[in-house]
């Protein structure tokens, strides 16, 4: 079961998480990459729901610094379940799959 179903009003924190994680390379930036996933069949709001298409579309624009991205996404999950410590080694799918509290 996918971390944000932990939540009440699950649509919103999803949006929420993904927006502040990616805050980092600015809005607009920000709102490109959303189209870009949608174009990719990708909505923003199931980003947390099908992580491992999120990571190969990161992948693809970003290369190897996708990952920076990721980690942004993974703390802000972490933050948002106070159940789970941010460990560098985890993988965004994996911090995805932690259940909210």
């Amino acid at each position: 079961m996918p971390f944000i179903n932990g939540f009440p009003g699950t649509r919103v924190h999803s949006q929420e998480i993904i927006e502040r994680a990616l805050a980092y390379i600015g809005h607009d930036n920000m709102l490109a990459l959303f189209d870009h996933f949608e174009q990719g069949g990708l909505k923003r709001y199931e980003i947390l729901d099908r992580p491992e298409k999120f990571v190969v579309a990161l992948e693809h624009i970003f290369g190897s610094d996708a990952e920076i991205l990721e980690k942004q996404v993974i703390m802000e999950i972490c933050l948002k379940s106070r159940s789970v410590q941010f460990d560098s080694n985890m993988t965004f799918v994996e911090a995805s799959q932690v259940k909210g509290t």
